[in-house]
């Protein structure tokens, strides 16, 4: 995406460690890399979230980023978290253009499901699995995309 809108402008790659290190994004790096291309795994950052401690989450947003302020002018939203706290991001770095994949994963995931006659037309409901199985988690997820739907609203 960066690669077709932005590709001579300076972007930040905000992921996990290991997305930064995987195969398949070394690669991608390689055949796009314009030289201006900074990588930040944000080790901690999705759990921050999941927590929900905005001032913390501002604390490490302001340790990590501070640095890159004025020297990027995209962002690559690199795990699906991080959309969450984009303001808090923008709130550092100033006035930025964003990357998130999330919608197109979205939107490839429905056309995957009609080719297979399994998108449900009726009245759908979400449901959230937590590999730990911790009830709080499951609470915090509910108010961490009611909070993200309501800041869509004002865009």
């Amino acid at each position: 995406m960066v690669y077709d809108y932005a590709y001579d402008k300076s972007t930040l790659v905000m992921a996990t460690k290991g997305t930064i290190k995987s195969e398949k994004f070394n690669l991608l790096l390689e055949k796009y890399n314009n030289h201006k291309t900074y990588l930040l795994a944000c080790s901690g950052l999705a759990d921050r979230i999941e927590n929900g401690n905005i001032e913390e989450i501002r604390k490490y947003l302001k340790e990590q980023l501070s640095d890159y302020k004025g020297k990027v002018e995209n962002v690559v939203l690199g795990c699906t978290h991080y959309p969450l706290i984009q303001k808090e991001i923008e709130e550092i770095l100033g006035r930025v253009t964003f990357f998130n994949g999330a919608p197109n994963l979205a939107k490839h995931l429905k056309e995957v499901l009609e080719e297979n006659k399994m998108l449900n037309q009726g009245n759908g409901s979400i449901k959230f699995k937590d590999s730990k199985g911790i009830k709080e988690k499951e609470e915090r997820f509910f108010e961490l995309l009611k909070k993200y739907e309501d800041r869509r609203e004002t865009i």
